[in-house]
């Protein structure tokens, strides 16, 4: 694992999901704002669009609270992608969708003049 930290999940120590099932939960799945971390941990950035590419080789998105991260490796198809939830992913993914709620009224009273 010195290599690539997403042989925590091809080596099976930790549960996820891969290939298409890896997909299919990622495109399910919503996040305030998404983390793009580089398996170098040398470069990151923030957005509020989720990500479905980047310049990195492998990398890593998740939520600020970790509430499940996604991972595409420069082997995807064979190893990868993997996509893996948080022990306390219900609670984690329900405080999730709070925030985006929010961001969402906040956006509508934005338009109707309240900010």
């Amino acid at each position: 694992m010195h290599d690539f930290m997403w042989h925590v999940f091809s080596y099976g120590s930790y549960p996820s999901v891969a290939l298409q099932k890896a997909h299919d939960a990622y495109q399910n799945i919503a996040s305030p704002e998404y983390i793009v971390l580089s398996n170098d941990r040398d470069e990151a950035f923030v957005t509020d669009q989720k990500p479905t590419s980047s310049h990195f080789s492998d990398y890593y998105i998740f939520p600020k609270n970790l509430a499940w991260t996604m991972v595409f490796t420069h082997e995807d198809g064979w190893l990868g992608p993997f996509f893996a939830k948080h022990r306390d992913f219900e609670k984690l993914n329900h405080d999730n969708l709070k925030k985006i709620m929010k961001i969402k009224e906040a956006a509508i009273a934005k338009t109707k003049g309240y900010w």
